[in-house]
């Protein structure tokens, strides 16, 4: 699954969606406000979520885009379902929203995240009951 949104507030379901906005006078056609990615991977018994290609341009962070984003996406996730992440532990405005959005730093690492990292947390999704 990917969703994009572009600058007028509209999710599109690919990652290249299309932002119109204007930069210091100049116009920029065809760059993300805000993309992610959520891939289903089978793990033989049920279906882990691995949530990746998360980015805000940078003229638009702060803005709630991402957080429209997630919730977008997690409507389609079944309940309950495994979803897991990785963040760079430096990058604290990302460990932020991903808490914030309900994900944990988990202690251990699952082969289902893309690249197994020592400079990255994994991070899963606590489903609120």
């Amino acid at each position: 699954m990917y969703y994009g949104i572009t600058f007028h507030g509209r999710i599109v379901t690919a990652i290249s969606a299309a932002a119109h906005y204007r930069d210091k006078g100049t116009t920029c056609y065809d760059r993300p406000v805000a993309s992610l990615a959520i891939e289903r991977e089978d793990d033989g018994q049920d279906f882990i979520y691995v949530v990746y290609g998360v980015e805000t341009n940078k003229y638009f962070r702060r803005r709630g885009y991402m957080t429209t984003l997630f919730r977008h996406a997690f409507k389609r996730i079944p309940w309950g379902s495994e979803v897991v992440l990785q963040v760079n532990k430096t990058n604290y405005n990302a460990i932020y929203l991903y808490e914030k959005m309900g994900f944990k730093i988990t202690e251990r690492r699952s082969e289902h995240v893309m690249v197994i990292l020592d400079s990255a947390y994994e991070m899963k999704y606590q489903w609120k009951a």
